[in-house]
């Protein structure tokens, strides 16, 4: 199965997470369809509730769209998911959010134009 980039997708365990307990959990993936094919995994962002905001946090502004129940954020934590441990599609981000989310990809792995 091949995702789309900017699709959030529901994962058995995001990687950096307390693994003890398994909660499905939201990701954004951000791989092209080319990695998947070529690694059988998901390059994704980590979505959170969580009150520990950090700087560069991105809102999920519509929740509705993105398929969430409760204000959530995009945390740029990179984790590498098995094609197998995503459970299923949930929705996208919307187009501003989308180029936000392009924005720090571009400045965080250094492919900004100078």
């Amino acid at each position: 199965m091949v995702y789309e980039f900017f699709e959030l997708v529901t994962v058995g365990y995001f990687p950096f997470t307390d693994i003890q307990k398994y909660t499905p959990r939201p990701a954004l993936v951000v791989s092209s369809h080319e990695y998947q094919r070529i690694h059988d995994s998901c390059l994704c962002l980590m979505i959170t509730t969580t009150d520990d905001k950090r700087e560069d946090d991105i809102e999920v502004t519509d929740l509705q769209l993105a398929g969430l129940f409760e204000p959530s954020r995009i945390r740029f934590k990179v984790g590498c998911i098995d094609i197998g441990q995503i459970r299923g599609r949930i929705g996208t981000i919307d187009n501003h959010t989308k180029a936000v989310v392009m924005d720090k990809i571009a400045r965080y792995f250094g492919m900004e134009a100078t």
